[in-house]
């Protein structure tokens, strides 16, 4: 469901039998639960709602609420309880999800049905992993929040990730403090690490895809093939051939 609603309107306290997504791409104000919790949002948010659970909502600035519901089994029902918050929902691709799938879809056939399903509950599953990931680092300590950003960063652009100075540029540190802190924390280097993270997907696509050699390497990010085998030989103790024929 898609609704555009005026700034100053409130809408009271109510409760949904599934779990709710509201993404907010637009407007800012404050719902509050039943227990008395409050959680402003504001422009590019997310806020989800456990099943049953009471909330209401009052705009302070003119906003769409695009909204999801889930029916979920009934053996999860009481593990999901109260709010959870996204300030930002900063993927693209998700938030293009939620603008389509709050259209509206009447008619539908079992087939269409369950793609539905598997978008809605993947978009939701989303929202949830970064509401706690970012939970998380907000709890934790400044040197971990940073080594965690790092480590981020690099699962998402490991395949085109050119140095250590780049990720230290994206989380705001000098490149020298972000190795001295992943290596004390994580207790190994950096790049040893960005290197672990290219073998477990070139793992993944020796065994899963079809793809030759030398796209394997391009899509684990290395320029060349041959030091591709050379560095997964070093990891794995064989060949990435060798692998492919033995898993």
């Amino acid at each position: 469901m898609r609704h555009s609603i005026p700034g100053a309107n409130y809408c009271h306290m109510h409760s949904h039998r599934g779990l709710e997504a509201v993404y907010h791409p637009t407007g800012q104000g404050v719902t509050r639960l039943e227990g008395g919790r409050e959680i402003p949002f504001q422009e590019g948010c997310v806020v989800l709602y456990a099943p049953g659970e009471m909330h209401d909502q009052t705009m302070n600035c003119a906003g769409d609420d695009l909204c999801l519901q889930l029916l979920l089994p009934a053996d999860a029902v009481p593990v999901a309880k109260g709010g959870l918050c996204l300030p930002r929902l900063a993927d693209a691709d998700v938030a293009a999800e939620f603008v389509a799938l709050s259209r509206g879809h009447t008619r539908v056939g079992p087939i269409e049905q369950g793609i539905l399903n598997m978008r809605a509950t993947a978009a939701v599953l989303h929202v949830i992993q970064a509401a706690l990931a970012r939970d998380a680092v907000t709890r934790c300590s400044p040197a971990e929040a940073y080594v965690r950003r790092a480590e981020n960063y690099i699962k998402r652009n490991f395949q085109t990730l050119a140095s250590v100075e780049e990720v230290a540029t994206h989380i705001g540190l000098s490149s020298n403090h972000l190795r001295h802190l992943f290596k004390e924390l994580r207790g190994r280097p950096m790049v040893q690490w960005v290197t672990e993270v290219r073998m477990e997907r070139a793992k993944s696509l020796l065994v899963n895809s079809r793809m030759p050699l030398k796209q394997v390497a391009r899509h684990c990010g290395f320029n060349d093939e041959y030091y591709f085998s050379a560095v997964f030989r070093r990891h794995n103790h064989m060949a990435p051939g060798q692998y492919r024929n033995r898993h």
